[in-house]
């Protein structure tokens, strides 16, 4: 026996939103028309995840007819990530730690020398 009330948890595609095009009348201007369910997925919270800016973008310039003229943007592209062994990270670690800090004042010490 299933309550009246229960939730649908069934497996499937959910509705996100409605876009509608058409006439008012036969003779009557086109329009265009959006339906979201809320619009939490614009919030300043959520604007940049799961691509709710692309679909907010989208929709908006569906909206103006502007869909052709004025594409998305790719998103930025994320760099590669580099992973050092232990012994590569001992190696740049007394590179920059050690030994630039000592020829800067190496240097330093024979401009002052000459300069003397």
């Amino acid at each position: 026996m299933t309550s009246a009330s229960a939730p649908d948890t069934a497996a499937g595609p959910r509705l996100l939103a409605i876009a509608s095009e058409g006439r008012l009348s036969p003779h009557g201007k086109p329009l265009r028309a959006v339906l979201m369910g809320d619009s939490d997925f614009l919030s300043n919270s959520f604007y940049p995840y799961m691509s709710n800016s692309d679909l907010a973008l989208g929709l908006i310039r569906w909206l103006a007819r502007e869909e052709a003229l004025t594409p998305v943007a790719p998103r930025v592209p994320v760099p590669a990530l580099v992973l050092l062994t232990e012994p590569q990270l001992q190696a740049l670690y007394g590179l920059v730690v050690i030994a630039l800090p000592l020829l800067a004042a190496g240097l330093g010490v024979v401009v002052w020398w000459r300069r003397r």
